[in-house]
């Protein structure tokens, strides 16, 4: 049972979701990637379609995943550096 109140509220809200998303593209990707490349299992979207993902996508992905863990890992030896400069400087 649906009054014309609901209704309206039912597209506000669907207006609201388009233009104010939860997630981003890369969040949407990796989803895709997750479920589907590593998981093994099938995704479908609100239609019932199956989404499968693409070569551009899994590079995107793995993009992501290389420059996350090399800015990391650059940030961690720039501080292991700098933590053994100021320990020789205290030994002198």
């Amino acid at each position: 049972m649906c009054d014309n109140s609901s209704i309206q509220v039912n597209e506000q809200y669907k207006e609201i979701l388009a233009k104010y998303k939860n997630h981003s593209d890369s969040d949407y990707e990796n989803l895709i990637i997750n479920r589907t490349y590593f998981e093994k299992k099938e995704l479908w979207d609100a239609n019932g379609n199956n989404i499968n993902w693409n070569k551009i996508q899994l590079v995107r992905y793995w993009a992501r995943f290389f420059l996350f863990w090399f800015i990391t890992s650059v940030f961690f030896v720039l501080g292991c550096i700098t933590y053994i400069l100021i320990f020789l400087q205290l030994l002198n």
